[in-house]
């Protein structure tokens, strides 16, 4: 419903994903979304009648209550056009989710950060990822934390005002949600 006129024919598909949230404070800092295909117009809506589109290219099962957005909207010609570089010297932050509903991170995948535009960051920008101090189970039953130590290096290419998507290029240790990103 709402596409009434056919001036816009191509359309992106997205499914929500989750809310983001600051891990100190608890604020909301928007909402994920999965790619989930292209579909173009065929037929605009009419009265009491919903539009019809085409599914051209899917990643994910489309569905009832996905989001469509014009793919003019998309400019991914910056995509690949910028130079690694330190992020500000004071820089902070967490990883506050995996892309593609995964439980740990490896080399290549893709994390979303709580620290954007509003904090300094830049498309291009390196951090280092430093685990939380993971537990340690002894053989007597008691727990134990490691040291916080260096697991991955990771490089920003999609930044937000409130948050940021970086590519994991370096690791020696999966990484997971509430690590801590900070210098590279």
């Amino acid at each position: 419903m709402g596409i009434d006129s056919d001036e816009q024919r191509r359309y992106r598909v997205f499914q929500l994903s989750g809310d983001y949230r600051d891990p100190a404070t608890g604020q909301s800092l928007g909402f994920g979304g999965s790619y989930v295909g292209d579909a173009v117009l065929e037929k605009a809506a009419e009265e009491g009648k919903p539009a019809v589109l085409a599914m051209t290219a899917a990643r994910l099962e489309a569905r009832a209550g996905d989001r469509l957005f014009p793919a003019s909207q998309f400019d991914d010609s910056d995509l690949y056009s910028f130079s690694p570089k330190a992020p500000p010297a004071d820089t902070e932050g967490w990883i506050i989710s995996l892309l593609g509903h995964n439980v740990l991170a490896s080399q290549y995948q893709s994390v979303v950060i709580n620290l954007g535009a509003a904090d300094g960051m830049e498309v291009g920008d390196m951090l280092g990822v430093y685990t939380t101090g993971r537990g340690l189970q002894t053989q007597f039953g008691f727990g134990e934390r490691l040291p916080s130590h260096k697991v991955a290096t990771m490089m920003l290419y999609r930044v937000y005002d409130r948050v940021s998507y970086g590519l994991i290029i370096g690791m020696k240790d999966f990484v997971k949600p509430h690590d801590r990103v900070g210098k590279p």
